[in-house]
């Protein structure tokens, strides 16, 4: 599901932070056949050199002169382009669908999931951005006997959780950080709303499972995987965390979104940053990382 109120550098899924549709362009799949330059509505928008006097292999070696790319100040996201392209260069990100047809799609593979002991989950982005959209969705599911997960970063209104909690079998709960400060740093948002409805699922008695990336400079020291550990062992009904090595897999994913890819970029806070390797926290690899939780009587299970 698309939206999402947070804004992590180190996001994987950026083509799902925007609630609205995009077009993601794949430069090594473009043949600069000027296609999308046909039929473009704003033709500045695809952006596009037809030059026919330079071959394919020409354009390449010279493709910082070809730009084939989107010009996303113009571009209006009506989709031309992307059913033009005979070469899937260029692809729509984002469809709007019902729950009916949500669920009449899924329903066609229930012998699988019947089979698998499988369900539906939803994620994105952020499920709880798309509220009412969500809602129905989960009374659809449990009409019909769907086994439901949530994986969310949290972050929504008391309310909102107090009534999609009881329709979802299973929360995936990403906590990255329980300080205030340094949460706000990162994503953007406070971490206060995401620990109180972290609380409020647990005080209902719903299974939930903690997914903790682990990010350099950001929850990697001893102090910060402490605090969390004793947030965590303070929940009742928790007791079991993936925690998740840090990858950058959505960095091609913002080139071709037109976006700058901040995941390799100095994330650590200015009081951090600015200090030698002497004064800051020590930092743990992904293993003590692992042993530091699992102090906490806690279910450590590494990737998932």
């Amino acid at each position: 599901m698309k939206g999402c109120p947070l804004n992590c550098p180190w996001c994987h899924n950026p083509e799902s932070k925007s609630p609205g549709r995009q077009i993601s362009y794949i430069a090594e799949y473009c043949i600069n056949c000027g296609a999308c330059n046909v039929v473009c509505p704003i033709t500045s928008a695809a952006n596009v050199t037809t030059d026919r006097s330079k071959s394919r292999s020409s354009a390449a070696r010279d493709s910082d002169k070809v730009n084939p790319e989107i010009d996303r100040n113009h571009c209006t996201v009506c989709g031309n382009c992307v059913e033009a392209c005979p070469t899937a260069a260029r692809r729509l990100i984002g469809e709007e669908i019902t729950p009916g047809q949500l669920l009449a799609r899924v329903e066609r593979d229930r012998p699988f999931h019947d089979q698998s002991g499988g369900g539906i989950t939803f994620s994105g982005g952020e499920p709880l951005f798309q509220p009412r959209w969500l809602i129905e969705c989960l009374m659809r599911c449990r009409q019909t006997q769907w086994h439901t997960v949530v994986d969310t970063c949290g972050f929504a209104p008391a309310d909102l959780i107090a009534e999609v909690a009881p329709l979802t079998d299973l929360f995936l709960y990403d906590l990255k950080l329980v300080d205030d400060g340094a949460h706000r740093h990162f994503t953007g948002r406070s971490v206060k709303p995401i620990l109180a409805n972290l609380r409020t699922i647990d005080s209902l008695d719903i299974p939930t499972w903690i997914r903790i990336p682990l990010i350099p400079g950001v929850n990697d020291d001893r102090e910060t995987l402490d605090t969390i550990g004793r947030f965590i062992s303070s929940l009742s009904r928790v007791n079991r965390v993936h925690l998740l090595p840090y990858h950058q897999i959505g960095s091609h994913k913002h080139q071709r979104l037109g976006q700058t890819d901040q995941s390799d970029q100095p994330v650590a806070p200015p009081d951090v940053a600015d200090k030698g390797p002497g004064e800051v926290g020590q930092r743990l690899s992904f293993e003590s990382a692992v042993k530091l939780l699992n102090q906490f009587e806690l279910d450590v299970i590494e990737g998932g």
